[in-house]
């Protein structure tokens, strides 16, 4: 008798029910589907029926699914949803027991319309709880609101360095993904906000930046992917890939050699040839300190006429084209006096041969007649070939030359003994 009168007491003394639609704040987009509990937390009392009905406004598509409360098979007398309201009432089957757990009444499935702007609120309009003893309680009630944010729209075009697009360039805006098209293209529809966009694709180098989208706006961002490769046998060398001198060699083939579509299509030709066995020589290198040691000391020229082949280009960078074919003779033919010659001439002079640059002389203007009449016309698959040819053909210039150098200087020599006898 007297725990009865206590639990009476407590049951009377006790909270009343709460319902509470959550999330309390929805944020959704014009369009979009998102859910909304309704949740009740009986406190002390067992729940054996509710009578409820919400309110909302136009434009918002409801659809209900009951919850566990009730139980896994409650009887529904009323579940309808007629224009801007929407009312439940249900019972448990069987015997309540209190207290009843909080738990979920039901589910709102609710689609955004288009035309939704602005802050909407879902609000109870009634709501009746019947507990153990079929008596009706009131209830504290919390509605909810759905935030409609307009989507920011950005529009996204991935380059290389020449301007030309990248297709199939993969593009992340913090968790949402896609790829760019045949031309290079990517629109995306988010939530406005401060986003990170990452770019990259196998061979480029990723690109990473900060941007801020703002509600409704369209925003267009051009990227341009710089492509990745790393100078191993340099970086090997000096220690680094931040290493000043491998910075002088990335530079140049960056921002001189990549920057025309000759220079593009020697370096594509280049770099299958180099990569195919430089890994090996990195990794010696890394073995060999003394190898290292070498190597170090062979690159300083090769940088030094890099440096002076500068000159040329900036000398003609109002025409490209012309400037990167200039540069690369340049080069190559510093590289053949400093690297090709020495071993070469004392073989040539051993053999007492007549000096003849005719040969890679004719190669280079043949070269150089391809290349300019293939870059006129558009042919630039011809460039793979010609670019290759005439560097190839520099390179083997400066021994023959420095060959008759050498007799033209013997012959003055004998002369001017001749002169003195």
């Amino acid at each position: 008798m007297i725990g009865n009168l206590i639990l009476l007491l407590l049951i009377l003394a006790s909270p009343k029910p709460i319902l509470t639609l959550q999330p309390e704040v929805v944020e959704a987009e014009p369009g979009e589907a998102v859910e909304v509990q309704v949740i009740l937390d009986p406190g002390l009392h067992g729940v054996s029926a509710i009578d409820l009905e919400l309110t909302f406004p136009k434009g918002l598509d409801v659809e209900m699914e009951m919850g566990s409360l009730l139980g896994s098979n409650p009887v529904v007398a009323v579940m309808e949803v007629e224009a801007s309201r929407l009312r439940v009432a249900a019972a448990r089957r069987g015997v309540t027991e209190a207290p009843t757990p909080k738990g979920v009444l039901m589910t709102l499935h609710i689609t955004v319309g288009e035309e939704c702007r602005g802050i909407l609120r879902i609000d109870f309009s009634k709501a009746v709880v019947v507990d153990e003893s079929f008596n009706k309680l009131e209830a504290d009630l919390k509605g909810c609101e759905i935030r409609v944010i307009e989507a920011a729209t950005l529009n996204l075009r991935v380059l290389d360095q020449r301007g030309k697009p990248i297709a199939g360039a993969w593009v992340e805006l913090d968790g949402v993904e896609g790829l760019t098209d045949s031309l290079g293209r990517l629109t995306l529809r988010v939530r406005p906000g401060a986003y990170t966009v990452r770019v990259g694709k196998e061979g480029y180098e990723e690109h990473s930046e900060s941007i801020i989208l703002k509600p409704g706006a369209s925003k267009s961002l051009e990227v341009r992917l710089k492509r990745h490769r790393r100078c191993l046998i340099a970086t090997a060398a000096y220690g680094s890939e931040l290493a000043p001198q491998v910075e002088v060699l990335r530079g140049f083939r960056d921002n001189y050699i990549l920057s025309t579509s000759s220079g593009e299509a020697f370096m594509e030709i280049f770099n299958a040839w180099y990569y195919s066995w430089s890994p090996y020589v990195a990794e010696a290198e890394e073995r060999s300190p003394t190898l290292r040691a070498l190597i170090k000391a062979s690159l300083y020229p090769f940088i030094g006429c890099l440096l002076l082949s500068q000159g040329v280009y900036d000398a003609l960078s109002s025409t490209p084209e012309l400037a990167v074919v200039a540069t690369g003779i340049t080069i190559s033919l510093l590289l053949g006096l400093i690297y090709l010659t020495p071993p070469t001439l004392p073989i040539l002079l051993k053999l007492r041969r007549k000096p003849d640059a005719r040969i890679p002389l004719t190669a280079l203007l043949i070269a150089l007649t391809l290349h300019f009449t293939a870059l006129r016309l558009g042919y630039l698959s011809v460039l793979y070939l010609s670019g290759p040819l005439i560097v190839l053909s520099s390179l083997s210039l400066p021994p023959p030359l420095v060959q008759e150098l050498l007799r033209r200087l013997r012959i003055h020599v004998k002369v001017l003994r001749g002169l003195r006898a």
